[in-house]
């Protein structure tokens, strides 16, 4: 998504005024093109190998944990807090142990030491690694700022009442 912005040339204006046009200019520019490198350097297409040692690493990640004899982790796709411009949270869990399992994504606001489960995500998961884009307009009203967590909950395969454990991220910042 890119921003245009109408600048307007000011023809025999002062040289003062033409100094803060180019610097306003050069300001909005340079934000704009800041946020276009942050999508780029935010990609899903990072291999978590090299996620974990850049700077770009998910910003909010349980680690590779073993509970019940699945390895897995979830992450977040931001390197920071989401600011208000963002209109989704992009959440991905991955395994490395193999078969088909339940699962659950959960993303839990936290107030005064509680946790209140906002929006969530169930499925089959057969593969290495699944995706999901939580709508930041469904879980915090607008012109507010909340504290988040994911969590994933797996579950044995054709049994949800088979639990086999929860992995969860560190809290993030979320602005609407």
């Amino acid at each position: 998504m890119y921003n245009c912005i109408y600048v307007p040339y000011f023809k025999g204006g002062t040289d003062m005024t033409k100094k803060l046009v180019t610097i306003l200019s050069t300001s909005l520019l340079v934000a704009s093109l800041s946020s276009v490198t942050s999508v780029s350097a935010n990609s899903s297409d990072v291999s978590p190998k090299v996620a974990e040692k850049s700077l770009i690493s998910p910003q909010a990640n349980s680690g590779w944990k073993k509970q019940n004899g699945i390895e897995a982790r979830v992450y977040t796709n931001r390197t920071g807090s989401y600011p208000n411009s963002d209109t989704y949270i992009g959440v991905t869990a991955e395994k490395k142990t193999t078969g088909a399992a339940y699962y659950q994504l959960v993303i839990s606001e936290q107030k005064n030491g509680t946790s209140y489960q906002r929006a969530s995500k169930d499925g089959t998961w057969s593969g290495t690694s699944i995706s999901h884009n939580f709508n930041i307009d469904d879980i915090l009203d607008r012109n507010s700022q909340g504290t988040f967590l994911v969590r994933l909950k797996i579950f044995a395969y054709g049994d949800w009442d088979t639990w086999l454990g929860d992995w969860e991220t560190e809290t993030f910042t979320v602005v609407n």
